[in-house]
């Protein structure tokens, strides 16, 4: 696989799965070149969706459904024991949720992907593992 290969994380995905989110149109858009996304995502995306408060939240079997469609392939760590990221990430001295955002990138990291991201929190994370990233905005 190459560089040029797009992947997109849980910021990205959500909004452009939503209609009514502010952030759907620019997501929507951004999206049109995925071909990839880490499995982490999809999981990531089902309980967002699932869970969000009020008009915004869909059954599981919406959710289920709108990510059983999108065509792009799965990706996963290169290396399937999570402990060498957990090792990485403590000599660092990051803890807790930050382990996510560092899978997601070993994900793309793995298959050589950039990843779009509105998430400016995780870009520590992201940048730790060396991934190549893109913020989505519509600025």
């Amino acid at each position: 696989m190459t560089a040029s290969l797009l992947s997109c994380d849980t910021s990205v995905l959500v909004p452009a799965l939503l209609p009514g989110h502010m952030q759907h149109r620019v997501c929507r858009t951004a999206i049109r070149k995925v071909s990839v996304i880490p499995g982490h995502v999809l999981l990531e995306s089902y309980r967002v969706l699932t869970t969000l408060p009020g008009r915004d939240r869909v059954t599981p079997f919406q959710a289920a459904a709108a990510l059983d469609a999108l065509p792009w392939d799965v990706v996963s760590p290169r290396d399937a024991d999570p402990r060498a990221l957990i090792r990485e990430l403590a000599r660092d001295g990051r803890p807790g949720g930050p382990v996510y955002d560092a899978h997601i990138a070993a994900s793309c990291h793995a298959v050589g992907t950039t990843l779009l991201t509105r998430d400016r929190r995780a870009v520590p994370h992201y940048e730790l593992v060396g991934l190549s990233y893109r913020l989505v905005s519509d600025d």
